[in-house]
């Protein structure tokens, strides 16, 4: 993986481009969407106690930018460039980012998270990243609970108007300007030493899958194709 810094200097001058850009995007629909937030009193309890894992499918990446600041939380983003460019992003809402995957120095980024949460940072995963298939969760974030003992929080996300750019893998989805938008934080989700990761893996992947679909039906929308 080429380091930013040996990137070609046109590259590194588009990636900071792109990423001004689209923060400026983000940061005017983020002032004017009107956002619910559903179970955000249990996890600030349950942080009290030690960090905890929010885990949320690809596709739903705006949500760390409207939370973020709340829940003091920390991003895995992927080691290539559009990872880079969703980095900046998101440092410059105020959110700390750290870089791995699960495909493509996946240990590197669960043990840098694990270091993120020595600190106090909440860290933050796409379970079916980063490149699919869809809404299939990855085994990364079900390991990191195990290791460290910390709850993950499924957080699932939806908007009332939105935009669903169809031809990527994830169904990126963007709430319009002043649409309605709604994020749910689930119920905590333990993986025990002894527990079979497969099967914990699974099971997420089971009450994501159903919170997704409840977040959606809010709306009166179904899971875009």
């Amino acid at each position: 993986m080429m380091d930013p810094i040996q990137r070609p200097w046109r590259d590194r001058w588009k990636i900071r481009l792109l990423s001004r850009l689209a923060y400026m995007v983000f940061a005017g629909i983020n002032k004017s969407v009107r956002l619910e937030l559903r179970g955000g009193e249990g996890v600030m309890e349950l942080s009290k106690e030690g960090p905890i894992i929010a885990g949320l499918f690809h596709g739903q990446h705006f949500v760390p930018g409207y939370v973020g600041r709340w829940f003091h939380l920390c991003v895995l983003t992927s080691e290539s460039r559009d990872g880079e460019i969703l980095s900046r992003i998101l440092e410059r809402a105020g959110l700390k980012t750290v870089r791995g995957s699960s495909s493509r120095g996946g240990a590197r980024g669960i043990v840098r998270l694990m270091q993120a949460m020595e600190e106090g940072w909440n860290p933050v995963l796409a379970v079916d990243g980063p490149r699919g298939p869809r809404h299939v969760v990855k085994s990364g974030i079900v390991l990191l609970a195990q290791k460290t003992g910390r709850p993950i929080i499924p957080v699932t996300a939806d908007a009332e108007r939105r935009f669903v750019i169809r031809k990527s893998w994830d169904r990126y989805m963007i709430p319009k300007p002043f649409s309605r938008a709604l994020i749910i934080c689930g119920e905590a989700f333990y993986v025990a030493p002894e527990d079979d990761i497969e099967s914990k893996r699974a099971e997420l992947e089971r009450v994501m899958g159903e919170q997704s679909r409840e977040t959606q039906a809010v709306f009166g929308h179904t899971d875009p194709e």
